[in-house]
């Protein structure tokens, strides 16, 4: 019988070899200590010859290099190759917190089909900022935790898959569907993650907010009145976040 690793992590990338090697290079303690009950799988647009040799340089990361359809195409292929019984996006660019396989494997094997919300960092400039995951009933306006922090089940993960239409907001589509067929969710003070506010989702946050409208009404079947109050939450978080993006340049 084929083993099966415990933890697939899809990091998904496009002609940003400097972004790949950080992101591989910070996984590089827990795929040594892990071996086979971990799996590294890259998906790349089809970049080109640089971005293979930055992930030659590290053996243990398996690489798909081809033309896709966007970023939620590319998890799509993620999610297609992967085998591992919870699925991990750590996307190019975005580092892992983790100091050792031990700290993460305890509540994988302890916590196994749930919908795992974990802590993150985020970085503004010098500034480091860790936050802890909010409640499941948080996805009436958004995710509970950044969508680095989060580790699904990889079995129905992989039956639910991401829905193309967005491009923005797959993330909470694709949580809000999870949580939707009723899997558990459990809640870890455990930082995974560290990456920037300088993000797609920073730059395009009014294209979030209208997209997470949809996701609202269509999936979860938000009331009226709950839309309208996330849609001015998205516009205070807007400016905040420009006001601390400023500050700190």
């Amino acid at each position: 019988m084929q083993h099966r690793p415990l933890l697939s992590i899809v990091t998904v990338t496009f002609d940003d070899t400097d972004g790949l090697r950080s992101t591989l290079a910070s996984l590089e303690t827990i795929a040594q200590e892990a071996a086979t009950d971990l799996e590294v799988i890259v998906v790349d647009g089809g970049s080109g010859p640089d971005i293979l040799r930055v992930a030659g340089e590290f053996p243990w990361a398996n690489i798909i290099s081809e033309p896709d359809n966007g970023i939620y195409d590319a998890m799509n292929k993620g999610l297609d190759r992967s085998q591992g019984s919870f699925i991990w996006f750590l996307n190019g660019g975005d580092e892992c917190s983790l100091s050792s396989w031990q700290v993460i494997r305890e509540p994988l094997e302890c916590l196994p089909q749930a919908v795992i919300f974990a802590a993150y960092h985020l970085r503004i400039g010098p500034r480091s900022i860790r936050r802890l995951p909010r409640k499941p009933g948080y996805m009436w306006h958004g995710l509970p935790t950044s969508h680095q922090a989060i580790f699904y089940p990889g079995e129905k993960a992989r039956e639910v898959r991401y829905d193309e239409r967005f491009s923005m907001v797959g993330d909470y589509h694709f949580t809000a569907r999870m949580l939707g067929i009723g899997l558990p969710v459990r809640l870890i003070d455990l930082a995974v993650a560290s990456f920037y506010m300088d993000g797609v989702s920073f730059k395009h946050s009014h294209r979030v907010a209208l997209e997470a409208a949809v996701v609202q009404r269509e999936t979860l079947k938000s009331p009226a009145v709950l839309r309208y109050v996330s849609r001015v939450r998205h516009s205070i978080s807007r400016n905040v976040r420009r006001f601390q993006s400023d500050m700190w340049r």
